[in-house]
């Protein structure tokens, strides 16, 4: 059962190190279900490619897989525009501890996490933009 903030302390630090990405917290329990919540900083030249990986791993990959996950945006009024009033939340379902939805996130996703050329070359490598 989650129980406090150190529970969260796996996803906590995977999240950190993504590029243009803060924690902001998490809550609820591992047997009803719990969710994190992050910033992805709109002016990160990454920003984008980091929604669209998330997005891919924990709401479609994660359907293949079998992930009770799904990101989701939240944005609790328009004033001020995304920079100060968007947030994201990565709700999970029960029985999937927060260390084990960090071990399988960080295996999809670039290798080392933190390296922003790794994200580079990952979207470039996806980018079939030209075979249109």
């Amino acid at each position: 059962m989650v129980t406090d903030e150190a529970d969260f302390a796996p996803m906590q630090d995977l999240l950190e190190r993504v590029p243009g990405v803060a924690y902001l917290g998490g809550g609820g329990s591992v047997s009803a279900g719990w969710w994190v919540s992050l910033d992805i900083d709109v002016d990160h030249p990454l920003a984008w490619q980091v929604v669209q990986q998330l997005s891919h791993v924990l709401n479609f990959l994660a359907r293949e897989e079998d992930w009770p996950t799904i990101l989701t945006p939240i944005a609790p009024t328009t004033i001020g525009g995304p920079k100060t009033s968007l947030s994201w939340a990565i709700d999970v379902g029960p029985d999937y501890p927060p260390a084990e939805c960090a071990r399988q996130l960080q295996a999809v996703l670039p290798d080392p996490v933190e390296d922003e050329n790794e994200w580079r070359k990952r979207d470039a490598a996806n980018d079939d933009s030209d075979e249109l």
